[in-house]
């Protein structure tokens, strides 16, 4: 089925989709193919395939685009958008056991939704389209965002050239009933309307069009038909039938005239287009001629000369000076499929070195020459090449049921019998009878064009049409509808019928929360500079501070090795002198506070400052970057700093479990590399080194740069004055491993590791008051030494991800309670740790563990609890834990900054964690309780336990 197209005239070599309907000489009787029918009128038809690992299905309704109302129009595009949205079966329920790659899509004539389930949960996928597809639940929030999203799309279009040119077309073709196509519609018809209006609309299409004697599934896979059945009647045989007969349109009044001229400035001036388009009878085509109508289209494009026939169509056209056509790309040929519109199209594009008329006319002639002349030979090869595309349109079992779930609209799978044969019994005469109707002519040309030939078109009967004009004719095709007070008479009876549609309940809380969202979401822009670096600003308009987080990509392998380090300290120490500098030279008005770290895949800056001051320090850092130079000193100083820091974590026998696993985890040497614990490494690197790691912090690719505060308007244009500068080294072919994608990939195993752990004992006993040392040392075996659970996390949403971290901050601390509250506690405590970088993985950190067994013993009952028993009261306390904790830095300008930059650098986008906000306060127990999903014991686990800890 061809997918009804906005930009299906853009340009004449824009070739339309065409669908050709294929399907085998053996169709229903293809081994392993099974069909049924349920008592409520749903047709199910199952496809046997073993050697798949996957099940397939694909769901097919009678709600294409053809079927919409005026007071509906856009509404069965939305419905397809929000189908996967639904509130109530969240996707990730699909997800969870095992659903993936969802389609959902509008066409001509039906709307068609698949996706693909594991074999061991079929049915339990199944159950949960069974229920989505049933009971519909779109929140006001996705209505609202999908509906804006399509808003914006339509009046994009509406006022674009292609726009003018597709709905131009498709309005005087399908003047009857304009809303029944894409591209003539009236967008205002679907734009001003209220999201409740839009929910009571969805609910409507859902109650006429989504019903079971409406409605087909398709299956393929390693499972039995009988099973498939008996699965199937159980979930919708309790699926009510419709009661709605949808009638077809046979309103046949057309426009007097088929000659028409689209005039633009916006269209080439050296060239002219011609869209020729010949319909059925009366518009309203039978499946005889969509056969003919396609044999046509596919010859015209396609056909070849031979012996007993005269120059193919594309060979008249182009050697006809007079058409102005040159090359054969320059013309086309399809067939749209759009059922009872179904008709052939041909585009072409023509020099513009003579009149417009005389190239119609040359090309009509060469047209009606070349279909007056098909010949039978002819006609086989064009039945060969049509069967060649059956058989390989069906290679699989999933297309062959896609393909049949794509024709069912047109009168189920018998269509498709009848289809093939029609074409295989097809004759010259019938082909040549598509175009018994006067074709349609759509002449596309320049301002000046039509000005120099306008009345040689007006003499030829060519009616004019601009944008405006256009524009003015679709909205009076619309007229009589617009002021409708109910949708439509036809659709009316059904109102009465549905209750609740009205807006939700808004509690005080929600409605904060929702203006939260909304107004910060107004102040974060996310753009580029011209060298590529990104760039986040975040507006605080009452502040008085902005904060600037610069951070640069790991050089090696992606990984920030300890030069790295070395040099985002030593440049931040360049920065603090050079700032200080600027404050005695009165070039700012506060010495701004600087800090700077680094995570295993990234370094950051962090500067903060007064708003006046903002456009000084930029072009002060870039300045620094670009000529500064670190000193022997400094190098030393920010060496031995670095030094110290490494000597103090490796002390923390934190931190030592936490190496041992990143290079458990890791393969890569770079990131071994990393986490070595060894400080006599940093003895190792040169001053050489230094300055050649300096050069590589110049490279755009590698920077990214974040800003909250009160923003002047100009920052922009002074951040591409300054920072815009730099050049992006990945483009140069000797720089290579700087890139931010190539980051080392870690596995998590299932394993339970101990770890010889290095301990240091200190004191703040000053020596002289400490006594003399003990002649023999007491040996003892309990450290109380630390613990570490590290729990694989697959790829989550980001919302799922909040609500991840949520649960386990609730987690967390119910743990701390636990162990409170016990006599002999198996630890003293536990706190959760996330990555900077977001790796996929979270990790449990357990102090001072006195017995290993009872520690996990106590920990994976929880775990097994709260992935079983998630409850409303616990899902509660996580959402208020959360939006305490992980959101409480959005009380300043700085800790703003650094969500941001955060979330620039785990979702790609600066403002991901005020949505997340929203998610997180918005979502259902259903969504938590689906979370909790990876705490089952079917995901990777590992324990990391100092050596010495008692079992």
């Amino acid at each position: 089925m061809k997918n009804t197209c906005w930009y299906k005239y853009i340009f004449f070599f824009i070739s339309f989709i065409v669908c050709i309907p294929a399907f085998s000489e053996n169709i229903l009787t293809r081994e392993g193919f099974y069909a049924y029918k349920l008592d409520n009128g749903l047709e199910l038809y199952v496809q046997e395939d073993f050697s798949s690992a996957l099940v397939h299905m694909t769901y097919a309704a009678k709600a294409g685009v053809s079927s919409q109302l005026p007071s509906t129009v856009g509404f069965f595009k939305l419905y397809s958008k929000l189908f996967w949205q639904n509130n109530d079966i969240p996707l990730q329920d699909f997800v969870d056991c095992g659903c993936s790659d969802f389609i959902a899509n509008c066409t001509a004539d039906c709307s068609l939704y698949s996706l693909s389930m594991s074999l061991l949960s079929w049915q339990k996928g199944l159950e949960l389209f069974s229920k989505n597809i049933r009971n519909p639940s779109f929140s006001n929030t996705s209505i609202s965002i999908e509906k804006e999203a399509m808003s914006n799309d339509m009046i994009s279009f509406f006022n674009s050239s292609s726009g003018f040119i597709n709905s131009a077309i498709d309005s005087r073709i399908f003047s009857h009933s304009p809303w029944k196509h894409d591209s003539s519609f009236y967008p205002e018809m679907f734009v001003n309307m209220k999201t409740e209006d839009c929910a009571m609309r969805l609910q409507l299409i859902s109650d006429l069009y989504y019903t079971p004697n409406n409605s087909a599934l398709f299956v393929t896979g390693p499972v039995s038909a009988e099973s498939v059945a008996e699965t199937v009647k159980k979930l919708f045989s309790s699926w009510k039938r419709g009661v709605y007969s949808i009638s077809s349109e046979k309103n046949s009044e057309l426009p007097d005239s088929r000659r028409f001229v689209l005039v633009s400035d916006n269209f080439s001036s050296s060239m002219n287009q011609l869209v020729v388009q010949y319909t059925a009878p009366e518009l309203f085509a039978d499946l005889p001629f969509s056969v003919a109508a396609y044999a046509l289209s596919n010859f015209l494009e396609n056909g070849k000369k031979t012996n007993d026939t005269s120059l193919t169509f594309k060979q008249s056209v182009i050697e006809d000076s007079f058409t102005g056509i040159s090359e054969p790309d320059y013309v086309n040929s399809s067939f749209s499929l759009d059922g009872e519109y179904s008709r052939v199209i041909i585009q072409s594009l023509m020099k513009n070195n003579t009149s417009p008329v005389e190239q119609v006319n040359h090309i009509s002639n060469a047209l009606n020459n070349t279909i007056q002349n098909i010949s039978n030979e002819q006609l086989t090869e064009i039945k060969r090449m049509s069967l060649a595309s059956i058989y390989e349109s069906i290679s699989s079992s999933v297309s062959f049921i896609d393909r049949l779930a794509s024709f069912w609209a047109y009168g189920g799978i018998s269509y498709n019998e009848k289809y093939l044969q029609t074409l295989k019994l097809l004759s010259v005469q019938e082909i040549k009878d598509v175009c018994i109707e006067k074709p349609w002519y759509f002449l596309i040309i320049h301002t000046e064009t039509y000005n120099k030939y306008k009345d040689e078109l007006k003499a030829a009967g060519y009616k004019v049409i601009s944008s405006y004009a256009n524009s003015q004719f679709i909205k009076s095709l619309y007229a009589p509808y617009q002021e409708k007070k109910t949708i439509n008479s036809e659709i009316a009876l059904k109102e009465s019928n549905i209750e609740n549609l009205s807006a939700e309940e808004v509690s005080p809380e929600q409605k904060a929360v929702r203006e939260w969202v909304k107004s910060n979401l107004a102040n974060v822009y996310q753009t580029k500079l011209s060298n590529g670096i990104p760039v986040s600003v975040k507006t605080i308009t009452g502040s008085t501070t902005c904060s600037m987080i610069i951070s640069l990509t790991g050089s090696k392998d992606g990984v920030v090795q300890n030069i790295d380090k070395v040099v985002v300290k030593a440049l931040t120490k360049l920065l603090d002198a050079q700032l200080s500098k600027l404050y005695e030279d009165t070039s700012i008005n506060k010495i701004p506070d600087t800090k700077c770290w680094s995570s295993l895949f990234t370094s950051s800056i962090q500067i903060n400052c007064l708003k006046e001051d903002v456009n000084t320090i930029l072009s002060s850092f870039v300045s620094l970057l670009v000529y500064g130079s670190i000193t022997p000193s400094v190098a030393d100083e920010c060496v031995f700093s670095e030094l110290y820091e490494q000597k103090a974590k490796a002390q923390s026998l934190q931190f030592q479990l936490y190496s041992k696993a990143m290079q458990l985890f890791y393969e890569e040497k770079s990131v071994v590399d990393a986490f070595d614990t060894d400080t006599d490494s940093l003895f190792q690197i040169n001053f050489d080194q230094i300055l050649e790691c300096y050069t590589n912090f110049l490279d755009a690719s590698r920077l990214s740069l974040v800003v909250a505060g009160n923003v002047n308007d100009d920052f922009l244009s002074v951040a591409e004055q300054t920072f815009g500068v730099l050049k992006d080294f990945s483009k140069v072919e000797e720089v290579t491993g700087t890139t931010k994608e190539n980051k080392p990939n870690l596995q998590i195993p299932n394993l339970l590791q101990n770890i010889r752990l290095h301990h240091t004992f200190t004191t703040d006993i000053p020596a002289e008051l400490a006594g003399p040392a003990p002649e023999k040392l007491i040996p003892t075996t309990d450290f109380s030494d630390p613990a570490q659970l590290y729990i694989e996390l697959p790829k989550l949403s980001s919302t799922d991800l909040m609500i991840y971290r949520s649960i386990l901050g609730l987690l967390v601390d119910i743990l701390n309670k636990e162990l409170a509250s016990m006599s002999n506690p198996p630890a003293e405590s536990v706190s959760v740790y996330f990555s900077p970088d977001f790796e996929p993985y979270s990790c449990l950190r357990f102090e001072k563990v006195h017995s290993r067994n009872a520690l996990q013993k106590m920990t994976e009952t929880y775990l097994t609890q709260f992935s079983s028993n998630f409850t409303n009261e616990m899902m509660q306390q996580a959402k208020l834990k959360s939006s305490t904790y992980d959101f409480s830095k959005t009380s300043s300008v700085s800790g703003t900054a650094l969500l941001m930059n955060s979330s620039l650098h785990v979702y790609g986008k600066a403002s991901m964690y005020i949505t997340n906000f929203e998610s997180l306060y918005f979502a259902q127990l259903e969504q938590f309780v689906s979370v909790t999903h990876f705490f089952n014991d079917e995901y990777a686990r590992t324990w990391l336990f100092s050596s010495d800890t008692k079992s």
